[in-house]
């Protein structure tokens, strides 16, 4: 909405902004990036909820009650069976929901519309905590660690980006954001997307023909799409923001190229 757009450039996202590179600037790098209420968690969970729901961030209150949903990792397995049995967070998902159920960005949000599948308030609210959690916070501080110290401890690729950020023009948008396309081709925030089958098929899995049902859940996997040699060439591995068709070739975030379904 133009209310959604006025916010990410406003006075307080600005602030938000600006809080952020005095943490960069005077924390120590354990507390930037695992801290939940400063740093880099603390900014998303501010600047995305006021962004979209204009949930005023000096509200320490209901700060207080996202950061226990959104700040951390255990609360991820609430949402992976079958784990979600005993990391169960229902109560804190309640809590999340009610706060976006009273958001000022759904305040005229009108029940029973067919545009919306007839989704009651509460119905979306609860999406959108798992969106949120899952997909909003998580995957946006995931980028931000990954753009500005690289995958390296633990990620299937290691790559010092750090090398080539040092260099980058911070006014030119073009090569920040084919700096980020890359960093994210190479580390994907998102590994794997998924559809499920609308009919019985068969394919060729290593020389046999197997047949699956109707209903079938398919895992798509971008991280290895983002990293094919058959179509990224012989220097797939390699850590390069000038690469051909990097932009339309992206499939990060469930998109391919400028074509978004999700993010």
């Amino acid at each position: 909405t133009q209310n959604t757009e006025n916010r990410e450039t406003d006075d307080v996202s600005m602030r938000l902004l600006s809080d952020l590179a005095q943490d960069y600037d005077q924390m120590g790098s354990n507390d930037f990036w695992g801290s939940y209420d400063k740093g880099n968690v603390g900014f998303w969970i501010k600047y995305l909820h006021y962004v979209l729901f204009g949930i005023n961030p000096d509200n320490t209150t209901v700060m207080a009650t996202l950061r226990e949903m959104h700040g951390g990792s255990i609360q991820l397995m609430h949402y992976l069976l079958p784990l979600g049995y005993i990391f169960n967070h229902d109560s804190i998902t309640m809590k999340v929901a009610k706060v976006y159920e009273d958001s000022p960005a759904l305040a005229d949000f009108k029940e029973g519309d067919a545009g919306y599948h007839n989704m009651t308030k509460h119905e979306l609210c609860m999406l959108m905590v798992a969106i949120m959690r899952i997909a909003g916070v998580q995957g946006s501080a995931l980028l931000s660690y990954v753009t500005m110290v690289g995958p390296q401890s633990g990620a299937y690729i290691s790559v010092d980006t750090r090398k080539v950020w040092d260099t980058l023009n911070l006014d030119d948008d073009s090569k920040l954001r084919r700096y980020t396309l890359e960093c994210a081709r190479l580390f994907a925030p998102v590994t794997v997307t998924h559809r499920v089958a609308a009919e019985k098929f068969s394919c060729q899995i290593a020389g046999k023909t197997y047949t699956f049902p109707r209903g079938t859940k398919i895992a798509i996997p971008i991280g290895l799409a983002m990293t094919d040699k058959e179509h990224w060439g012989q220097d797939a591995l390699d850590f390069n923001p000038d690469r051909e068709k990097l932009e339309e070739s992206f499939l990060g975030f469930n998109s391919v190229g400028g074509q978004h379904c999700g993010r």
